[in-house]
């Protein structure tokens, strides 16, 4: 069973990588908007150049989104959770999860891992449930295999 430490460990380093790839698209946008600034006056250069600034917006954006997403899961404690609470990893019958930040479904060759948050449904479902325990989801039986 991998550490809790190693699965914040590789969802921080997969979130560096698409902060690196959002601050890549960010860099390209602002030399396309210099280029912009050389080019002629006009209605497509006013409607290009006001484009080329909605897309940054978005990237900055998704940018705080990220960042958010890293200050919780370093929040997360390395240690034992008795009970799902935030930051616990939880092996149910149908798959794995980490009650924290809203990342979604990561997979990588190590680890494959639903990350939710903690107002998400199934997670108030979860909540303060033990290892044995067995909640009804979406008419659905789950059993908690373990929590850590």
């Amino acid at each position: 069973m991998i550490s809790k430490s190693k699965i914040v460990q590789l969802l921080q380093n997969e979130l560096q990588r698409k902060r690196d790839i959002l601050s890549d698209e960010e860099r390209l946008l602002q030399d396309s908007l210099e280029d912009q600034t050389k080019s002629s006056v006009g209605d497509k250069y006013e409607t290009t150049r006001a484009m080329l600034h909605i897309e940054l917006d978005k990237l900055k954006i998704q940018n705080r989104v990220y960042v958010e997403q890293k200050r919780a899961l370093d929040q997360i404690r390395s240690g034992i959770n008795e009970r799902i609470v935030f930051g616990s990893v939880v092996h149910t019958s149908i798959g794995l999860f980490l009650i924290g930040p809203s990342i979604g479904k990561f997979k990588s060759s190590e680890l494959d891992i639903m990350c939710i948050s903690v107002k998400a449904p199934l997670s108030k479902a979860m909540w303060h449930k033990r290892k044995g325990d067995e909640l009804i989801f979406n008419q659905r039986k789950i059993e908690i295999i373990s929590v850590y």
